[in-house]
This record gives C-alpha cells, structure tokens and sequence, in this order.
C-alpha cells in the first residue's frame, strides 16, 4: 500500500523553485533521491496492478513512467534547468506521448493533478 507523499516532496519543490540552479540541486540530491524519486517510485508500483487491469500493455517501470526533473532548455523561453514538479503517465510503449490515452498525475508546489 502506498503511503502518500510525504510533505518533504513538496518541501523539495518549493526550495527547488527557489534555488534552481545546478550546483543547490547537486547538492540536494539525496534529498530528491529520498523525498521524490522513492515515493514517486512507490506509488507507481502500487498503481501497476490497477493499470495493468486496464489495459495490460502500458508501460509501468518506475524509470519509464517517471518524468526527468531535467528541463529540456533548448526551444523553452524558461531557461531554469529543473523543474518544480514532476509527473508520471502511464502508456502504451510504442505510442506518442500526448497523441493517445494514457493515465497521469503530476505533483508539485501548485497541487496535484
């Protein structure tokens, strides 16, 4: 059973907002380690047989699922290099992300959604 987000994944976020640069984010590491990837991790492989019971060709492994916290700077006007949320989605392998369904939540300092 998933145990929640602890209040540090949101913690996390906010100083992330605050701080976001290379050198804090290397330096907090371990607390992202801890605080978002773990529980991110935990709670997709609680979801994994709800999912699977849909449709049992989605993808479910923690590192596919999860969103890097690394923001691709190269086309955004939002040149800050990580990311004050982050989601997961669950989908079919083979297809496009956003072209067809998929299942997705994404946390962050605004909320769940």
């Amino acid at each position: 059973m998933f145990p929640g987000f602890p209040e540090e994944t949101v913690r996390f976020f906010l100083d992330l907002r605050f701080h976001n640069e290379t050198s804090w984010f290397h330096a907090h590491r371990e607390t992202y380690e801890a605080y978002v990837r773990k529980p991110f991790s935990q709670f997709i492989q609680a979801m994994t047989p709800t999912v699977m019971r849909i449709a049992d060709d989605m993808e479910t492994r923690p590192n596919k699922c999860l969103a890097r916290i690394n923001r691709d700077t190269r086309f955004s006007h939002d040149k800050s290099p990580y990311r004050d949320h982050v989601w997961i989605s669950f989908r079919r392998p083979e297809e496009e992300r956003g072209r067809f369904p998929s299942f997705f939540i994404e946390v962050g300092v605004e909320g769940v959604f």
